[in-house]
């Protein structure tokens, strides 16, 4: 199973500043599980409206770009 970018960046906080050990362990059990569900929501909208823009000739990266309000290239 792939990992998610929200995943990817609790780990590495943890590995490189121990950061799990900053936090009470329900206040970060909160927070890692609040930023999950909040990136799952963003995948599921995000795959709904690209099909959405898709079949109406939109490509993947104007719909990034018009969602997420970027400047990257």
């Amino acid at each position: 199973m792939k990992q998610t970018a929200v995943e990817w960046l609790i780990e590495e906080l943890d590995k490189t500043y121990s950061i799990k050990e900053k936090f009470l362990p329900d206040d970060w059990e909160f927070l890692e599980e609040i930023s999950k569900k909040m990136e799952k929501e963003q995948i599921l909208d995000a795959f709904e409206e690209g099909m959405f823009h898709h079949l109406n000739g939109n490509t993947p990266k104007e719909y990034y770009d018009e969602t997420f309000n970027t400047n990257e290239k």
